[in-house]
């Protein structure tokens, strides 16, 4: 068995979070840090956002070694220009507590929000604003200097003394027991160093964004990324399973329950789901295909049978509430928003949508095809046989409505259609996706891979673009030409489906190598990237953001890049 190998790259803007891997989080009261850039250590993103960091001393630092990062475990190896050097640990103790030590020998200055220079024997500071209250105790022992920085919605008192308490904690124990769970990575003895260590970043991402039960989410439930987001988005945790079940399956299938948990009675389920309420929009319907690759993964077909009914009822209602008016195919909900347009439809700003229109989608019908496929297989497997033959009989069924009005034989290529109108003459990543749902026969499959290694459209040194490269209407902003690694996933999966094998295998090469270069240059893995690999995905627009001046960056440590890499990575898709 090969070494457990730990990430180790520290870089600004990570994220850092008690993992419901570990207990109870609370997302009423999120205490969630990012690390800074200069300084060794964290910004915590209260409403008043404070900071937990670590100056060295006076003294030159010759050697700065980061030996482990995670999102909830990070250690250096601090060595000064006269050779004495010190270890300098940072680990999340709850889900409202960070504990650390340092060496007395040399000491640093660990420093919280508003507070001075640590000295030997107990130092408290604290930091409050309105239900928000921080406190920092230290303590030292001998040659070492332990440190707890608390966060209480109550009071500076409860906060102090939650950091008192958390002095008593045995740091190297917890510790180990939180870099044990590495070892539960499939081995990849043939994997580059880069790669494992990519692969043990896209663990500690998905593990930090696991929240545990609250509220109207009765199980342990995934978000695409605890800080700016925190909610369980559905499409999101779809891919989520894929990535926890390569570590943990038990885990994967109370995702998917979770996911289930807020079901209406007439079938529908919100894209958003949080613990006091759910949004009123759909979502990218992926949950049965989901649900079937789960089933395979682990072999369990128990799960097939208590999900099967949802799923059904969840497909029905797509079928019933998003038929396109007068015609057999069916169209997203369309937003008023200019920078958003069609959330709904997960590619929230994608150029697809700028008229406004409401259209025959070419990705929505592709994923109601494959859902209806994977309940035809989830019903075979519990022995329901005549309701298998029907939803394939409806999969063909609309299979043969998407060829016939979205299937553009001139430019073999699948595109969407305006309802009542013309076809949408736009190259998206959408217009793989039949592929993936195998609507597709073989010759079409074969010109529609011709566009994908097209190196003026799709073939880009990190494929594949939301946009072809060469529309007009390109741009590095979210769905306007970036690349997500989601689309990645389903098209790898197409090409597989279809026999392709060593076009998946590049595919997958490029996707791998794109993910841990910027892993490597930047610390994180990112929302989505630059299809040309030149851009830092921090310089990448988000809904315009660069031009209007509003907005967030695309964001950081998000779950659902980590969990397609990993699946990738590890060959288990």
């Amino acid at each position: 068995m090969a070494e457990v190998v730990y990430p180790n790259v520290w870089g600004p803007g990570q994220l850092f979070a008690f993992s419901g891997f570990d207990g109870d989080t609370d997302w009423f009261h999120p205490f969630v840090g990012t690390t800074l850039d200069e300084d060794l250590g964290f910004l915590f993103h209260l409403k008043v956002p404070r900071r937990l960091w670590c100056e060295p001393t006076s003294l030159a630092v010759s050697e700065l070694t980061a030996r482990v990062v995670t999102g909830d475990c990070v250690e250096f190896s601090v060595r000064f220009s006269r050779g004495a050097s010190f270890p300098l640990r940072y680990l999340f103790l709850d889900c409202f507590t960070v504990v650390g030590e340092t060496s007395t020998e040399m000491p640093p200055q660990v420093r919280a929000e508003g507070s001075a220079l640590v000295s030997r024997g107990e130092n408290v500071t604290t930091h409050s604003s309105v239900g928000e209250h921080t406190s920092l105790v230290t303590e030292a022992y001998g040659a070492r200097l332990f440190f707890a920085f608390s966060f209480s919605p109550t009071s500076d008192a409860l906060a102090t003394d939650q950091a008192r308490k958390a002095l008593e904690a045995n740091l190297a124990g917890l510790q180990r027991r939180k870099l044990l769970f590495y070892s539960t990575l499939p081995s990849m003895p043939d994997a580059s160093d880069r790669r494992r260590r990519t692969a043990g970043k896209a663990v500690s991402v998905l593990r930090a964004n696991l929240m545990g039960p609250q509220g109207f989410i009765p199980y342990r439930w995934t978000t695409p990324d605890r800080w700016p987001h925190q909610d369980l988005w559905l499409w999101d945790a779809c891919f989520g399973v894929f990535g926890y079940r390569v570590f943990s399956p038990d885990v994967a299938s109370e995702v998917l329950e979770a996911m289930l948990s807020s079901q209406h009675p007439d079938g529908f389920i919100a894209h958003r789901t949080f613990p006091t309420g759910m949004s009123e929009i759909a979502s990218p319907p992926l949950l049965a295909w989901t649900c079937y690759q789960l089933v395979r993964f682990t072999t369990d077909d128990s799960l097939a049978a208590w999900v099967y009914p949802q799923l059904v009822r969840f497909v029905e209602w797509v079928l019933t509430h998003r038929r396109a008016d007068g015609s057999d195919l069916l169209s997203w909900r369309m937003n008023d928003d200019p920078r958003c347009r069609c959330d709904e439809s997960g590619m929230d700003n994608s150029p697809r949508f700028d008229r406004g229109l409401p259209l025959e989608a070419v990705d929505l019908n592709a994923y109601v095809v494959g859902e209806m496929k994977s309940l035809a297989d989830l019903a075979t497997i519990i022995d329901r046989g005549k309701e298998s033959r029907e939803w394939k009989a409806r999969a063909a069924d609309l299979a043969d409505a998407v060829n016939t009005r979205l299937w553009d034989d001139a430019e073999g290529f699948y595109f969407d259609r305006e309802v009542g109108g013309e076809r949408v003459s736009l190259k998206t990543s959408a217009g793989f996706l039949p592929m993936w749902a195998g609507i597709p026969d073989r010759p079409r499959a074969r010109r529609l891979v011709q566009h994908l290694m097209n190196p003026d459209g799709f073939w880009t040194a990190f494929p594949v673009p939301s946009v072809a490269r060469n529309e007009p209407s390109y741009r590095r902003d979210m769905w306007r030409g970036p690349t997500w690694l989601n689309i990645d996933l389903l098209i790898v999966f197409a090409l597989r489906e279809y026999g392709l094998t060593e076009e998946a295998l590049q595919l997958t090469d490029r996707v791998l190598s794109g993910v841990e270069h910027w892993y490597g240059r930047l610390g994180s893995i990112y929302e989505f990237y630059d299809p040309d690999g030149q851009t830092p995905p921090t310089e990448l627009d988000r809904k315009e953001r660069l031009t209007s001046g509003e907005g967030i960056a695309p964001v950081r440590d998000y779950s659902w890049s980590a969990a397609c890499y990993l699946a990738l990575a590890t060959g288990t898709l």
